[in-house]
């Protein structure tokens, strides 16, 4: 909890709005999670968590939105690393017992991936500000692409 709280001051702190919004869904991934299963017991990865799937998902969703939108690479790590915690979080719906072990690492161990990576980014993108100073956080959009396409071939 405490490497998320320091991870999440450092996107807050020196990151743009893509680091700052992954810093949030993962705080608040963490938050919910623990909070709801102080007070649902799904037996410590014995079975199924509706509450980790659904919350997995909705993490996903925002993930996801900053990986496609991003002008950086490194959310679509986090966003591939939150996809395999939502296919762990499946996998006891297929195998209901023998898997324990396998249950908590495919839905647990990402948010270390995703802590490596928006750390890594931050440092990235605090580094390309003091070297060329700001830059915009988001790709254009799409008419804004076409206009880039049709300048490029009509010189080239």
């Amino acid at each position: 909890m405490v490497i998320v709280a320091a991870l999440a001051l450092y996107a807050q702190m020196r990151g743009d709005k893509p680091e700052r919004i992954v810093a949030m869904v993962i705080v608040a991934g963490v938050l919910i999670d623990r909070i709801g299963h102080a007070f649902l017991d799904y037996g410590q990865f014995l079975r199924f968590s509706p509450l980790r799937l659904a919350l997995d998902c909705l993490q996903g969703a925002g993930f996801f939105y900053v990986a496609l939108r991003a002008n950086r690479v490194w959310p679509i790590w986090i966003a591939a690393a939150q996809l395999v915690a939502i296919m762990g979080g499946l996998a006891p719906l297929a195998y209901s017992t023998g898997h324990r072990h396998a249950y908590w690492a495919l839905t647990q161990l990402p948010i270390f991936v995703q802590l490596i990576a928006l750390g890594i980014g931050t440092a990235a993108h605090s580094g390309r500000v003091r070297r060329y100073g700001t830059y915009s956080a988001w790709t254009p959009k799409v008419p804004q692409l076409d206009q880039l396409n049709e300048k490029h071939f009509q010189n080239g």
